[in-house]
């Protein structure tokens, strides 16, 4: 679990629960800085930093990234494809992977990534076909969110959209409907992965 903009992993502790009462075992490293200081590509590199120190290798992986944790990942499995294959499930809530207007408020690196029309924005448009070719994306998101403005750049591509009535950003990782849609979107994950076995 990737967090969002001035968050930390502690903002997943009812989303983690829910998934430890299920036997997975869930990670939810902070990075640091949070703040926008870093870039999005810098912030990328931590998450593989704790995954090659925390989770063995060729472990079979469910992704859910946060606000802008979901495009952190989203650059995070274009880069490093060893990690890519072993992403069974990924799924995103309210990501801004289209920006955001609020991003223009502060000049620092991590904002100016997730502006409308940026440079990486529009790399990664470039790149995810990548993922489409492995796995389908759940993006989950809310008209009522203030934070990613229009509400609407939480819809992406390559993913299975769908929205929920939730008020406010910050509700939607502890949104009940959203967690079990996620767990739906994991199960259906292992089982094809069965399937094809």
């Amino acid at each position: 679990m990737v967090h969002g903009i001035f968050n930390s992993g502690r903002c997943f502790n009812k989303m983690a629960l829910h998934f430890e009462n299920q036997g997975y075992a869930v990670h939810r490293p902070t990075l640091r800085p949070n703040f926008g200081f870093a870039s999005l590509p810098q912030l990328s590199c931590l998450v593989k930093d704790y995954i090659d120190a925390h989770i063995p290798e060729g472990a079979r992986l469910h992704l859910i990234g946060y606000s802008m944790g979901g495009v952190i990942l989203r650059h995070l499995l274009q880069d490093q494809l060893g990690i890519l294959v072993r992403t069974l499930s990924f799924s995103t809530i309210s990501s801004p992977h289209n920006g955001s207007l609020n991003a223009w408020l502060l000049p620092l690196p991590g904002w100016v990534d997730m502006r409308q029309s940026s440079r990486f924005l529009g790399n990664l448009e470039k790149g995810d076909h990548q993922i489409a070719r492995h796995c389908k994306p759940l993006s989950l998101w809310t008209p009522l969110d203030l934070v990613i403005l229009p509400q609407s750049s939480s819809i992406w591509s390559i993913a299975r959209n769908e929205k929920y009535i939730v008020s406010m950003h910050p509700n939607m990782i502890r949104n009940r409907k959203i967690l079990d849609r996620i767990t739906r979107h994991i199960l259906e994950a292992e089982v094809a992965l069965a399937k094809a076995a």
